[in-house]
């Protein structure tokens, strides 16, 4: 049985370089923003509150884990199960902007950009035997730690709760698209079997102070969007914060 030689995790290093231009990029919006006087938009919808347009800055902690099964690859390695199979969540995290706004009533919208770093606990489904010669094994391994650029529009529904003040609550859901950015390994690219882009759907729930910042708990369940050999299901756990960029940039805010 022969096993190849372990998947090159230099590029992870150098995608925190991305990080770095990422930030500097979200603190010269966020001076524009806080300085720069509001204008009427009169392309956007009418059911949305153009005075209520809010820039954050956002950041959070990721858990992943991805599950996959094999569907006819046929390659010369072979990979020991106990060896590759590890079907736990792993932590990564994410960093990114968002923009966000009222619509008429008290529910809100929001369309999130964010640079994610996911580092990924790996379930094979099927495995193969030759028993008693050689111990189970897969033909495919995957990559446990990449790189992806997320777009998520999410509609926020508000939560209405007494007794709670400067606090409010609200239950969110929308759509989800990944493309993955950093470099693919020679392993995962046996048969063509790992794609790019995923898509998906995300629910959760936030919790917001006064427009300044928010805290957010989202689940994220993601799957390729072409067909492959090797199907993935990607899912995901966001524990998170976004702070408003007026205040975070203004000085003048106390």
């Amino acid at each position: 049985m022969n096993t190849p030689n372990p998947i090159d995790t230099s590029s992870f290093k150098a995608n925190f370089h991305s990080y770095f231009v990422l930030l500097l990029l979200v603190m010269s919006i966020g001076v524009v923003h806080a300085q720069a006087p509001r204008k009427p938009t009169n392309w956007m919808l009418a059911p949305i509150n153009t005075d209520s347009l809010v820039l954050y800055v956002t950041g959070s902690v990721v858990f992943s884990k991805q599950s996959l099964k094999e569907r006819g690859v046929t390659t010369p390695f072979n990979y020991l199960y106990d060896e590759v199979n590890n079907n736990v969540y792993k932590t990564g995290f994410s960093l990114g902007v968002r923009f966000e706004g009222k619509l008429k009533r008290n529910n809100r919208y929001s369309v999130s950009v964010t640079m994610n770093q996911i580092n990924a606990g790996t379930y094979y489904k099927k495995k193969f035997t030759l028993s008693p010669f050689i111990e189970e094994f897969t033909h495919f391994k995957s990559d446990k730690i990449f790189t992806t650029i997320n777009i998520a529009p999410h509609y926020k529904y508000f939560i209405p709760l007494r007794g709670i003040k400067n606090y409010t609550f609200y239950a969110i859901a929308g759509p989800s698209f990944d493309y993955r950015i950093s470099k693919i390994s020679q392993e995962s690219l046996v048969n063509r079997a790992t794609k790019r882009a995923f898509i998906g759907a995300d629910f959760g729930v936030e919790i917001e102070r006064d427009s300044r910042y928010l805290f957010f708990a989202h689940y994220k369940l993601g799957t390729n969007i072409s067909q492959t050999t090797v199907p993935v299901k990607l899912n995901r756990f966001e524990i998170g914060m976004c702070i408003n960029t007026k205040h975070l940039f203004n000085s003048k805010i106390k």
